[in-house]
């Protein structure tokens, strides 16, 4: 897809974490997602469920135009967006785990790099699906719901640098 269909599916207040990614929705307690803008950059987070993967909740920080910074409990991930072509992106993820040496750090960073690859795949899948969508001829642009406040900003701030470009 294009990458800021794939920044868009990330700002998206969490909306779409309760039907698109059931494993991941199964550790987090939705009822408490909260999202918070600022200038430049974004956070969601959401309070855990009681898993240990992701203990103490998610944190989830997005920073203008295309980097990403995610914590899951003992857990950290950067993503970083990359343009490829005008309907592809590329996505580079680097995890960093608070316990990296013994048997037990090593299942768990093997699980817990299982749980983030089923995610991502899943959002290979929507994103992908969106990209579709909006080559469509019936595609029109919609509202945004109240919890797309991350992804309003991203929007203002990609038009405000386009505007910046063409001046």
């Amino acid at each position: 897809c294009n990458w800021k269909v794939y920044i868009d599916n990330y700002l998206d207040g969490g909306y779409h974490i309760a039907h698109a990614h059931k494993g991941l929705a199964g550790e987090l307690d939705l009822t408490g997602y909260t999202t918070r803008c600022y200038q430049t950059w974004s956070t969601q987070s959401s309070p855990d469920s009681g898993g240990d993967r992701v203990s103490n909740g998610a944190i989830y920080a997005w920073l203008h135009p295309n980097f990403m910074i995610n914590r899951y409990g003992p857990i950290m991930d950067t993503n970083l967006v990359l343009p490829v072509g005008h309907d592809r992106c590329e996505v580079r993820y680097q995890y960093f785990f608070l316990e990296t040496e013994g048997a037990a750090a090593e299942r768990f960073m093997k699980e817990s790099l299982a749980a983030t690859d089923a995610v991502q795949r899943e959002d290979i899948d929507l994103c992908a699906n969106v990209q579709r969508g909006m080559r469509s001829s019936s595609y029109e642009s919609g509202v945004y719901a109240k919890s797309e406040t991350s992804m309003l900003l991203f929007h203002q701030l990609l038009s405000q640098d386009l505007r910046l470009l063409l001046t």
